[in-house]
């Protein structure tokens, strides 16, 4: 596995040189959660003081963090880029993306996405360090003796657009995991309600590797399944590089409608929803986002109860 390093520029988080200088800070969550899933009701805080340093605290959103940006390579050339997050369920992580970022092709027409024609065989991973402003990559082959390494859900034809991969502990990285028991369950949520999605649109970064939050709409009934499939949609002015990208339900302010009445929580309030998976066209700003059930189905046959 190869691995490498980068942090936030100087002056931001922590200087290159390693040395602290305005301190990032993750509202709502303590540090220090280690690698591996955190131990039953431990490590959590409310929305978190933090530190300082001459009197300036550097805040930023947990979410911000959970997004992991990837690259897909073929051999030392980089064909693409996109997003991915972690799931934590059942006392593993596992790896969440679309398929079509490792496979390289096309869900519907299994062409080649990239215009030099190739497919990944390895995808590089920006994992969050141990100090928080800090990012280590880490490279896992796609195939073992020619079979694929990652799992995709038991009842896709192929077209089913999400895969997981098992995460074991890696030495000097965090895992900020999604969990699907987090947030409120009974959130009720209709179309024209704002959602998030939030990943690296042409392999930028808001800062580091710190991921770029996209607003965007719900565009269908989240009852319905489009195209029959385990889908709902969205309207968001996404692009490349957010395919793999959690979209989550948001309020900062703890504000959020349910099937009991309106709440107001003592701190911000979020649900992951599902994963982004590209537009309905290159037209279009319809996206596509599997919904959160489908991801819980595939690791629930990764890791039967």
């Amino acid at each position: 596995m190869r691995e490498g390093g980068s942090a936030l520029p100087a002056g931001i988080g922590h200087r290159n040189d390693g040395s602290n200088t305005e301190p990032l800070v993750i509202g709502g969550l303590c540090r220090g959660t280690g690698v591996g899933p955190l131990p039953p009701g431990g490590d959590r805080c409310g929305r978190g003081a933090g530190a300082e340093v001459g009197g300036h605290v550097q805040r930023v959103s947990l979410e911000s963090i959970k997004s992991l940006q990837i690259e897909m390579y073929f051999e030392d050339t980089r064909l693409s880029t996109g997003t991915a997050f972690v799931i934590e369920y059942r006392g593993f992580n596992y790896l969440i993306t679309n398929k079509h970022n490792v496979t390289g092709r096309n869900p519907t027409t299994n062409q080649p996405l990239s215009p030099t024609g190739g497919v990944p065989d390895k995808m590089v991973v920006w994992f969050n360090a141990e100090a928080l402003g800090y990012w280590r990559d880490s490279t896992f082959e796609l195939y073992n003796s020619d079979r694929r390494v990652w799992r995709e859900h038991p009842q896709s034809d192929g077209t089913y657009d999400f895969v997981s991969f098992r995460l074991d502990a890696l030495p000097s990285r965090r895992f900020y995991p999604y969990r699907f028991s987090d947030g409120p369950q009974d959130l009720e949520l209709s179309p024209s309600d704002r959602v998030n999605v939030i990943g690296f649109p042409f392999g930028l970064s808001a800062g580091g590797k710190l991921a770029i939050w996209s607003s965007g709409f719900i565009a269908s009934d989240l009852a319905i399944n489009y195209d029959e499939k385990p889908i709902f949609l969205i309207d968001c002015r996404s692009r490349q590089g957010q395919s793999g990208s959690p979209v989550i339900f948001h309020s900062s302010t703890g504000q959020y409608s349910s099937t009991g009445g309106f709440h107001i929580s003592t701190g911000p309030v979020t649900l992951l929803l599902g994963i982004y998976s590209g537009r309905v066209n290159n037209e279009s700003d319809i996206g596509v986002v599997w919904k959160v059930e489908a991801i819980r189905q595939l690791l629930d046959h990764v890791h039967p109860q």
